[in-house]
């Protein structure tokens, strides 16, 4: 885990060479259909933000890449499409240059590179337009600070680790548990001579770290931002569940599966002397990311979107491991895996409404759109972002039963005197029905919503959706 006192040369012309062929592959693979929050990540954008309530400075970032993206792109979908791989191809860069610090050869880097590229939780996010992307940089960069304080803990390197981890959390508030890694990773890196060293700089990561995150966010929040802290906490609390039955599910859509062969080979490599103090880092630090991944995700398949960070190290302690031929062939295991992933998801997708065809559905534009979850509204957003939208769950969970009928029949009563015409998807209006919904959810759409409205039933292009009038009987 420590540095050789000669450092071969920076080779960035052949990092650019492999980052310009995975952004290739990404660019053959990119989704044409929305995964996840994307849909309201293009909203977002398509309305101007540049904070988000939970992770600050996440459209930032990403403003940022579409204007690199936009001589490029037809529309809004397609800069953020751009978007995507620029980040993780970002990410590929920072971390070949981790590799050059740590003294790899030349094949173990390029090799390294279509590993870390071709994983699945990697190349999936590249692929797909999602919060990962755009954060997975960041963590490459909090991760080549870890690796440089490990070589020599002190109070500088611990600080800059403190900043580096503090700016990851403000893309994604999940770069908080990167300290799960960070404290395990320097704790063993030079065992118990460099203990309090180690201890040190981890202390002054901390509180850079606090102090970074409370700037931003107190500076957000006095100049009208969003209250990110708050936001996390609601965020965690209102997914949080423990669900045994979903453990095995969990464990292997979000771990075994999506960092292959990483994931499997971890345990090996932790028995082996020149790689035990590294792995048994990523193992540690493994416990907590998997916890939280299960809790927050329990039936969700986000093919590893929490526990993409630990790709990085993961991919450290192979090239660590395995000689260049396994690792070639561990590599071509995360392509597989990788595409395998991105091709079960794009052979899943329903048929896709044209613009024309959305148009059609949105009543010329003049519609509003009520929604449960966000992939009811892939099918609109993708052509038109900007499209007035309710979140019927967040609505029913935000105020007492009577306040939040009272709210929706106001509002519902002011868009139709405003001829605007209001339209639920088939899937939402099914979801309904589930028992897994909060109980302020459910009581709002089995008491009221589903009783008090009636839905007339339409289909285009695949896109199955009710026009909502309010009965009058």
């Amino acid at each position: 885990m420590s540095a050789p006192l000669v450092r071969p040369t920076a080779a960035w012309g052949e990092a650019l060479l492999v980052a310009a062929a995975m952004y290739a592959l990404y660019s053959l693979l990119a989704l044409d259909a929305f995964y996840g929050d994307g849909s309201f990540i293009q909203t977002g954008r398509a309305q101007g933000e540049l904070l988000h309530q939970s992770h600050l400075l996440h459209y930032a970032v990403i403003a940022a890449c579409q204007w690199l993206a936009r001589p490029f792109a037809a529309d809004m979908f397609g800069e953020l499409s751009i978007a995507m791989r620029i980040c993780t191809v970002a990410a590929l860069l920072v971390f070949h240059y981790t590799l050059v610090t740590v003294g790899c050869t030349r094949a173990q880097r390029l090799l390294a590179l279509v590993l870390l590229g071709g994983t699945g939780a990697v190349l999936f996010y590249a692929t797909a337009i999602e919060r990962q992307a755009p954060f997975l940089p960041f963590a490459a960069l909090a991760f080549h600070a870890l690796v440089r304080c490990a070589e020599a803990p002190g109070a500088a390197r611990g600080a800059w680790l403190g900043v580096a981890i503090g700016g990851a959390t403000l893309v994604h508030a999940t770069g908080h548990l990167l300290f799960a890694l960070a404290a395990p990773w320097l704790l063993l890196a030079r065992g118990r001579a460099g203990m309090r060293a180690a201890v040190g700089a981890l202390a002054v990561a901390a509180v850079v770290h606090v102090g970074v995150v409370l700037s931003a966010v107190g500076l957000a929040a006095l100049a009208g931002g969003p209250e990110a802290l708050q936001s996390q906490a609601q965020h965690i609390a209102f997914f949080a569940d423990l669900a045994w039955q979903h453990l095995g599910f969990n464990l292997w859509r979000e771990w075994l599966l999506p960092l292959l062969p990483g994931s499997v080979l971890l345990p090996v490599a932790a028995l082996l002397r020149r790689t035990r103090r590294p792995a048994l880092a990523v193992l540690i630090a493994w416990l907590p990311y998997q916890a939280f991944t299960f809790v927050t995700l329990r039936d969700f398949d986000e093919r590893g979107a929490y526990l993409a960070p630990l790709a990085l190290p993961l991919t450290l302690v192979l090239v660590r491991m395995l000689p260049v031929a396994a690792l070639a062939a561990a590599a071509v295991v995360a392509l597989g895996t990788g595409i395998g992933l991105n091709r079960e998801y794009a052979n899943a997708q329903p048929e896709q409404p044209t613009a024309a065809q959305v148009d059609e559905v949105l009543n010329g534009g003049r519609a509003v759109v009520l929604f449960v979850g966000s992939w009811s509204l892939r099918p609109i957003l993708r052509h038109r972002p900007g499209i007035a939208t309710v979140n019927l769950l967040g609505l029913s969970i935000a105020a007492p039963f009577e306040e939040a009928c009272a709210a929706f029949d106001r509002g519902f009563r002011t868009a139709r005197e405003a001829g605007f015409t209001a339209i639920i998807s088939a899937q939402c209006l099914a979801d309904m029905e589930r028992d897994d919904l909060p109980r302020a959810a459910r009581r709002f759409f089995r008491e009221h919503f589903l009783v008090r409205y009636r839905f007339a039933p339409h289909r285009t292009a695949g896109y199955a959706y009710a026009t909502v009038t309010e009965r009058t009987d």
